[in-house]
């Protein structure tokens, strides 16, 4: 194949990296991949989101545009609006380079990291995550120059790339011409160790064939750089169709390629029971997407799904996992079937439920045997011109981790749905994690004496979590539970003082202090120690 540029099939574009190049940032670059410019740019802020508040750990975010110019028709300005593909792609960057960092080293910092395009020529995504990630090593030097930090928090490098199918062809760094008819495109991100950090994949010109997904897959997999597969599909010419396909893929990598790792097969609604048996045989973990959490509205956003198609094969994965279990019980080596159980996701945002509603429906699911994980995930808008949907700024990372937290409440800490979000709070508090809402609302349970109280109420108090828990019921046997030990212990006294009992803590609780004070005490920003002056005394005085 003769590539537009000259270039070889396995040859990447130059690449050429200016650090400092805005002198206002805390950290910056210009990076150039071929024809294509990103500036990159770290801001350090003292401060956490409200999710984070108390943890002891930063975070990392970022913000990706492409200027008007950067593309050879004008692009519009993204308002206070983004469109979906740059939310998209600004998630894939803030995800990359979190996984890049030890959080606990960073402190309660927050960095955002800002990419914007100046010229397009294809690759801005992977470009900015490496430019995105060279700025962010010049933010951490800086705070380590400054003895803001004593060592720095990167644990390893990280860069991306993009690949192909240009013309049957596989090519490595595709440009913008290339890209613009490529049959399938995929962006790899990488640490200097050599493993991948996210892999994307899409069949545009045409979809993947099964030896084609297999071959790439089992090199990935022979030179360790994956473990397992996660294989999904949209629906083409029909269910029954798209499914075959993926079972195929599925029992070839097990049967023919002798493929040991993990494979995680998402079942199409509306496959046959016959194709949905013959998945869970070599798959080890089986999902179908419930999608929207009530079907009056899936039916209007998906005329096409139904809740029957969905629950269906939900149905025929758990005949088959319990019907494997107790084949397996009387006979030793009866075949597996989804020995993983299955999960399912769920779009928060894309419709008026309430997070109650959400909970309630992750509460059933749960109540079946084989529901291993319900997953959340917030909506993007893509097409802003469709009046069904929601016009949002952005996409609801903070709701969608607040359910996160409701859900393991429910899955390790006993509470029930209607004790998270009830009729009088049907929507989950967005500045306090949903188990300190729960205790603010319900002052009559507390203090809770530590060296007395059973396992299921000591669980409750906020700071307080399932390893401390059974520290503490197993430690008391010996001796009375001491503050010393409770820090030893991993827990969050700072938050748990106010809810418990025990001689050494301060008498004032929850009853003292009143529930909307303490959450205005526990809720309150920490200045920053550049914000404070040393040569002057503060005092903190008790409303």
């Amino acid at each position: 194949m003769n590539r537009t540029d000259g270039r070889r099939e396995d040859q990447a574009r130059d690449i050429s990296i200016q650090t400092d190049f805005m002198r206002t940032a805390d950290g910056s670059c210009l990076i150039a991949t071929g024809n294509t410019r990103v500036i990159c740019t770290a801001s350090v802020e003292e401060g956490v989101p409200p999710f984070l508040k108390g943890k002891g750990q930063g975070w990392i975010t970022a913000e990706y545009a492409m200027l008007p110019a950067s593309t050879g028709q004008r692009k519009k300005r993204d308002g206070i609006k983004k469109d979906g593909r740059s939310v998209e792609i600004q998630r894939l960057i803030g995800r990359a380079l979190r996984q890049a960092v030890d959080m606990t080293q960073l402190g309660e910092r927050t960095i955002t990291l800002d990419c914007d395009v100046l010229e397009a020529d294809g690759g801005t995504r992977t470009a900015s995550i490496t430019g995105a990630f060279v700025a962010l090593v010049c933010a951490v030097d800086k705070l380590v120059k400054d003895k803001r930090l004593l060592i720095s928090p990167i644990r390893h490098q990280v860069a991306a790339v993009s690949c192909g199918i240009v013309d049957d062809t596989p090519c490595l760094d595709l440009c913008y011409q290339e890209d613009s008819h490529a049959q399938v495109d995929m962006n790899f991100v990488m640490n200097d160790q050599g493993n991948f950090i996210e892999m994307q994949g899409t069949g545009e010109g045409r979809a993947f064939t099964p030896q084609e997904l297999c071959e790439l897959t089992m090199g990935f997999y022979r030179r360790n750089y994956i473990e397992g597969l996660f294989l999904s599909s949209g629906v083409v010419r029909n269910p029954d169709y798209t499914m075959e396909r993926m079972v195929r893929v599925a029992r070839d990598l097990r049967t023919v390629h002798r493929f040991n790792g993990y494979i995680h097969l998402k079942s199409i609604p509306g496959a046959s029971p016959e194709l949905v048996a013959e998945a869970g045989r070599y798959a080890d973990r089986m999902s179908v997407n419930i999608e929207i959490p009530t079907e009056r509205n899936l039916l209007l956003l998906a005329p096409d799904k139904n809740y029957e198609s969905i629950y269906r094969p939900m149905s025929y994965i758990q005949q088959g996992v319990l019907q494997s279990a107790e084949e397996r019980g009387r006979f030793r080596h009866a075949p597996r079937f989804a020995p993983a159980g299955q999960s399912t996701q769920m779009i928060v945002g894309a419709t008026d439920e309430s997070d109650r509603d959400i909970l309630l429906l992750s509460s059933s699911l749960y109540d079946r045997p084989t529901m291993k994980r319900v997953y959340y995930s917030g909506f993007i808008p893509v097409n802003p011109y469709d009046k069904r949907l929601p016009a949002l700024d952005k996409a609801p990372l903070v709701r969608e981790n607040r359910l996160y937290q409701a859900d393991w409440l429910m899955r390790f800490y006993g509470f029930r749905p209607d004790e998270i979000a009830d009729d009088a709070h049907p929507q989950l508090d967005l500045e306090i994690d949903p188990k300190l809402a729960w205790a603010l609302r319900h002052p009559e349970a507390f203090p809770v004496d530590l060296n007395r109280a059973d396992y299921a109420m000591i669980l409750r108090v906020p700071g307080i979590g399932v390893k401390s828990a059974k520290l503490i019921v197993s430690s008391r046997r010996f001796g009375r539970i001491t503050l010393s030990a409770l820090k030893k212990m991993g827990v969050v006294v700072k938050k748990a003082q106010y809810f418990i009992a025990c001689g050494e803590l301060p008498a004032r609780t929850i009853n003292e202090v009143r529930p909307e004070h303490l959450r205005r005490i526990l809720t309150a920003k920490v200045p920053s120690r550049a914000a404070l002056d040393g040569s002057q005394l503060t005092f903190a005085f008790p409303e």
